[in-house]
């Protein structure tokens, strides 16, 4: 049924329009409009298809009420039925949207009837055509892709949603407003691009950076083709964003590249740079690498940007607000918590957050830092320091993927990084593992060298006493020889035991107050005759007010002999020594001077280290096993004081200073020290030859030579000797008669001497019964061993012995403990 309403305040018109349209239109309802108010409720109330109108109204015209219908209705169609018009009356209601123009008379009725089927035949085309595009509209914009359409001009006229979201437009209005060629990349030639296009009429879909309405950029693959419709051609484009592929794509190759850099070498400062030059400008504006130093401070190892200019601003930023490492936000924050911070837009409020003062502030705007991401570079659970990417004058923001690469670079960098510190470890390793066998072959070397040399005396000196008639002056020459040189032999065994104590601990201090000028003097008297020798003028400044120390004199003794030895060799002829012995704030200064070779500076480092020595070669000009000074430092250490050495370089001497604290002065502590210096000196030997006579001694002994020395010194001294070479043999003798005493060699084959005296002091006889002490149960018993070492002594003490001797044997010191024993038991 088709809905008319009719406008016209002539009945007689009225009725011959109406009667018209209803022949024509059988199916039809007519709605008669005469006055304005009839009018306004009909326009309001709507349900017509079309309209007829008068244009000569009492109310109003038609050119009026056209433009209020349309402006209510305006898909409706209108048509004009008046014979009041005229031809400029009709154009401008054309202009105003009417439809058909028909002049009331009896020839022209038919005319109006045909005007009303064309105008509403021609309104539901245009509905239908508007569905239809209302639909299709519809559906591109539920596509993802996005779509829009382009004069040849490049003017954007239509567009679906997805395009508009793409450009990060709102409306359609704000897209037409962009033109064609300031949507893509710049590389683009558009009118090269047009031509071939109107050419071939379709172009093959690029790939493509589009550039958006907010300044950022995303990639797309675009697909052209050529239109025409309604004798116009457009450009009609699908658009569709493969952001996230080409990023994943360039992410595979960025992380490629990092990766040829990141294993092109060992030297990850070089490395690094190389990193943030890559990073710089694919990635980032800025980059920076901030590593944490063994010192727990933070350095900033690279800078990067395209301006070095900005890289200088940049390095004097930094210097005058370096990392402040409790910092709520930015690098401080990803070091405390190990997690990357991510910054999309980097507000006002952050730069004011982190300012330090209003200068800073400053800075930090003119950068016009727009986005950043700060990470940690992390190896095994350790934090190395962080890695930052910064955004400014590309505008980028930076967005999740961006942090998954960030970080995927980082785990990288800093397993680069962890690499690169334990090659730089094992390679230190490695160096010192080779020095230390370089040493060791240089001390093994050595080692044979200074035991063979006097060795070489000895038993040259020896061999002569046996095949030679010797005068009175050589033969004393030739035992002073062999005394001399079984003494350095000595030292150098007690230096090689010294070190074997230090490394393993074991070495002990006897500490009691002392004065030290007895020890300097003690430590000097031996060196006496080889400074007189070499015409070396001694001085010394000793100070007898000095006061008391807690210590060992036995080995400072040894500390200060050692240092008197070395300025004694190391001092050509004619050079001088200087001892000096002050108060130094609560210490005691021994200073020993000399004018001899002095020290190498690269030397000077390593001067008290095991095994150095400034010249190792065989063409050395001075022997020693390059110990005593080591030994001499750790046992200053142990009294807790401190040994150093100065020299100004090769030739001008070197001077030693050793600082020990010192004790309070009492009567009490005088008493100890002065009685300590009241020993009997047995240089020239014990007077009484007969101290032993009539004493009854068993010595086992394994060894030939050192039991025939033994009988011979104790035979020497009036002692009736029973010498046997095993525990078997010793109990063998023990059971026939019971000794004086026992002299026992601790090592031996098969049972040692502790088996023997175990079984004397515990166990029974050959009868299977305890010894009493009548048999032998207390008899005093003295061990006899190479093994020196005071755990030694304290075993054997333990063990059920009154004595421990070690070998080498004095000859004196034997006798002496000996007769002390028998007095004692």
């Amino acid at each position: 049924m088709l809905r008319i309403l009719l406008i016209d305040d002539n009945a007689d018109d009225r009725a011959l329009a109406i009667r018209v349209l209803s022949h024509e239109f059988p199916d039809t309802q007519i709605t008669e409009i005469t006055n304005a108010e009839e009018l306004a409720q009909a326009l309001t109330g709507g349900g017509f298809d079309i309209v007829v109108t008068d244009y000569l109204l009492r109310w109003s015209d038609g050119i009026q009420v056209l433009q209020r219908i349309k402006s209510q209705h305006p898909n409706c169609p209108v048509v004009m039925f008046t014979n009041s018009g005229s031809q400029e009356i009709a154009v401008e209601a054309m202009k105003s949207g009417l439809d058909d123009y028909v002049i009331k008379s009896p020839q022209r009725l038919v005319r109006l009837a045909i005007a009303v089927r064309r105008a509403y035949e021609r309104a539901e085309e245009r509905r239908k055509s508007d569905r239809l595009e209302l639909r299709l509209q519809s559906l591109l914009n539920q596509l993802d892709v996005g779509v829009f359409r382009s004069t040849l001009n490049g003017q954007i006229v239509e567009a679906n949603a997805a395009f508009l979201k793409l450009l990060s437009v709102e409306t359609l209005a704000e897209a037409q407003m962009i033109q064609l060629a300031e949507l893509f990349d710049s590389s683009l030639d558009i009118v090269q691009l047009l031509e071939r296009l109107k050419q071939d009429g379709h172009l093959p879909a690029q790939e493509i950076q589009l550039r958006r309405a907010n300044g950022s950029t995303v990639w797309v693959c675009w697909s052209k083709t050529l239109n025409r419709l309604d004798n116009e051609t457009f450009i009609d484009s699908l658009v569709e964003d493969i952001t996230s592929r080409k990023q994943a794509e360039l992410s595979l190759q960025f992380l490629a590249e990092a990766g040829a850099i990141l294993s092109s070498s060992l030297d990850y400062e070089t490395t690094l740079a190389q990193i943030t030059q890559l990073v710089v400008p694919q990635v980032a504006d800025w980059c920076a690498i901030d590593l944490i130093e063994p010192n727990q401070t933070v350095r900033r190892t690279v800078l990067t940007h395209q301006d070095p200019d900005k890289v200088k601003l940049g390095q004097e930023l930094q210097q005058r607000y370096p990392v402040d490492l409790n910092a709520s936000q930015g690098i401080g924050r990803v070091l405390q918590t190990g997690k990357t911070e991510r910054y999309p837009i980097i507000t006002d409020e952050q730069l004011v957050a982190s300012a330090r003062d209003a200068d800073h502030l400053r800075i930090l705007r003119e950068l016009g830092l727009k986005s950043a991401i700060v990470v940690p570079l992390q190896a095994h659970g350790r934090i190395l320091g962080t890695i930052t990417f910064v955004s400014a004058e590309s505008g980028r923001v930076y967005s999740s993927t961006d942090q998954i690469l960030a970080e995927e670079l980082a785990r990288r960098a800093a397993l680069a990084i962890d690499n690169a510190h334990l090659y730089d470890v094992a390679q230190q390793e490695r160096a010192t593992a080779q020095s230390a066998s370089r040493l060791k072959d240089e001390f093994l070397a050595t080692l044979s060298h200074e035991l063979r040399t006097p060795l070489n005396a000895i038993l040259g000196w020896s061999r002569m006493l046996r095949t030679s008639n010797l005068n009175p002056t050589m033969l004393n020459n030739a035992l002073e020889t062999i005394e001399r040189n079984a003494k350095l032999q000595t030292q150098l065994v007690e230096d090689i035991l010294n070190v074997s104590k230090i490394i393993n601990g074991k070495l002990r201090l006897n500490v009691r107050p002392i004065s030290l000028i007895p020890v300097i003097y003690n430590a000097l008297e031996p060196l006496e005759a080889a400074i007189n020798a070499k015409g070396i003028t001694l001085e010394t400044y000793l100070d007898g007010s000095v006061g008391f120390v807690a210590g060992d004199s036995d080995r400072l003794q040894q500390v200060i002999w050692n240092m008197l030895s070395n300025a004694v060799k190391f001092t050509p002829g004619g050079g001088q020594i200087e001892i000096h012995l002050e108060r130094v704030d609560t210490c005691a200064q021994i200073k020993i001077c000399d004018t001899g070779i002095g020290i190498k500076a690269d030397f000077l480092a390593h001067v008290f280290e095991r095994f150095s020595q400034a010249d190792g070669s065989t063409t050395r000009k001075y022997g020693g096993l390059g110990l005593g000074l080591a030994v001499a430092r750790h046992l200053i250490e142990l009294h807790g004081g401190s040994i150093q050495a100065e020299s100004a370089g090769e030739g001008q001497g070197a001077t030693f200073t050793i600082r020990l604290p010192l004790l309070p002065v009492t009567n009490k502590a005088l008493t100890v020290e002065q009685s300590s210096f009241q020993e009997t000196d047995n240089s020239e030997g014990i007077e009484n030859r007969a101290i032993l006579d009539g004493l009854r001694i068993l010595l086992v002994e394994d060894e030939t030579d050192g039991r025939e020395l033994v009988i011979f010194i104790l035979q020497s001294y009036g002692a009736d000797v029973v010498a046997v070479s095993s525990v078997s043999d010793a109990l063998k003798e023990f059971a026939q008669q019971i000794p004086d005493l026992l002299i026992i060699d601790i090592s031996m084959p098969n049972e040692n001497g502790y088996d023997l005296i175990r079984q004397v002091r515990l166990f029974e006889a050959s009868r299977s019964e305890s010894l009493t002490p009548a048999q032998g149960g207390q008899i005093p018993a003295i061990a006899l061993t190479a093994y020196a070492s005071e755990e030694e002594r304290q075993q054997a003490i333990a063990s059920g012995f009154q004595a421990h001797i070690s070998k080498p044997i004095d000859p004196d010191d034997l006798v002496i403990e000996v007769a002390n024993l028998i007095e004692k038991n």
